[in-house]
């Protein structure tokens, strides 16, 4: 399956799950999964991404769980992620990610596990953790970074998992993991 019509979702109000994973999507319409306002959870890895449309996810108020991983996404905009607030496990492994913006995660206030392992991350936006008081979980293992900045992660004050191996840090700055008493 490499298309899937824009209406194919239409009137499924009630779908809760949905899988289409290893399908060789490469693209998807921005009114997909309008109607799909009670999914929980929705996976689309294993595909061929290279970006996503900056509305996809819209309507998806109550998703908790969303796998991107094992795509080819290079970035992430500051739109894709936007009025997921409800979203509590976001896989984004596997991918070519180079760049996020700051704002990308701003609306994932319940977000507890964010998986960006094996990417190519370089840097962290200095805000790029801001508001994810409740993550509990962050995987940044098998990435490029080479330094961590004093206080990148000053909002995770839940955070008890952080995987940081397999990267090329040779700068952890004074007070990176200041106030992570969880960890």
């Amino acid at each position: 399956m490499s298309f899937i019509y824009e209406n194919l979702f239409q009137g499924l109000l009630n779908l809760n799950k949905l899988d289409l994973s290893s399908n060789g999507l490469s693209s998807l319409d921005s009114a997909l999964f309008n109607d799909l306002v009670n999914l929980i959870e929705l996976n689309i890895g294993n595909n061929q991404f290279k970006i996503i449309d900056p509305f996809l996810f819209q309507n998806l108020a109550n998703l908790k769980e969303l796998s991107l991983l094992e795509n080819n996404l290079t970035q992430i905009s500051a739109t894709t992620f936007k009025g997921l607030f409800n979203l509590k496990e976001l896989y984004l492994s596997e991918n070519n990610l180079n760049e996020i913006t700051a704002a990308s995660f701003n609306d994932l206030t319940n977000l507890e596990q964010l998986y960006l392992q094996v990417n190519e991350l370089h840097s962290l936006d200095m805000n790029i953790f801001q508001g994810l008081t409740k993550l509990n979980a962050l995987y940044l293992n098998g990435n490029r970074l080479v330094s961590l900045n004093s206080n990148i992660f000053k909002d995770l004050i839940n955070l008890n998992t952080l995987y940081l191996q397999q990267n090329q840090i040779s700068l952890i700055e004074e007070n990176t993991f200041h106030g992570l008493n969880n960890l």
